[in-house]
């Protein structure tokens, strides 16, 4: 079954990381634009947005995102659990 609401892709995500042993921390509610998610291995650090298919980011969420990748970090926003596979595939060996 495909995840549809954000809630359910974050889990999903935040349930295969673990399994490959990140350490995950979730952001906030009211976090001023900060990513979903936050995971760490190994002394590598990646943000994690997340959006239910066809959402779209805010403005506040798009700078901190942006503010992220100038920093060096990989921060990205991602649709489906498939999406974030894609985009962070190379991590997760």
């Amino acid at each position: 079954m495909t995840a549809t609401s954000e809630k359910e892709i974050q889990c999903r995500i935040v349930k295969y990381l673990k399994k490959k042993g990140w350490v995950v921390t979730r952001s906030a509610a009211s976090n001023g634009g900060a990513a979903d998610l936050c995971a760490e291995k190994n002394g590598i650090t990646i943000y994690i947005e997340v959006k239910r298919p066809g959402g779209t980011l805010g403005f506040w969420q798009a700078r901190w995102l942006s503010n992220k990748r100038k920093e060096g970090y990989r921060a990205e926003v991602v649709f489906s659990v498939q999406d974030f596979l894609k985009k962070f595939w190379d991590l997760m060996e």
